[in-house]
């Protein structure tokens, strides 16, 4: 990553901005996302959800499906974004 920021660095202000443009241009050609549901009504669960669930009871407490992780963060960090992304993935 640090050798992307330095070869990033040591473009002009034009390729940077071109480099910009095109990363812009994949962005919106990329597939469009799922839309939410507008039926807020309940279905079954999967085969696996269930396996999970079960196992879930069975050991009572503690994280069976939490992955941990450690994320390092530079420069500046836009804490209302942040904020807002976590009550989102929360809900």
């Amino acid at each position: 990553m640090d050798d992307i920021l330095r070869r990033l660095e040591k473009l002009s202000p034009e390729k940077r901005e071109l480099l910009i443009k095109k990363l812009q241009q994949q962005k919106k050609s990329t597939a469009p996302s799922i839309p939410p549901r507008k039926d807020s009504s309940q279905f079954p669960m999967s085969f696996a959800q269930r396996g999970f669930w079960y196992l879930e009871q069975m050991q009572h407490e503690g994280a069976l499906n939490n992955i941990p992780a450690v994320i390092r963060i530079r420069g500046k960090l836009d804490f209302s974004a942040l904020e807002k992304a976590i009550q989102a993935i929360l809900e």
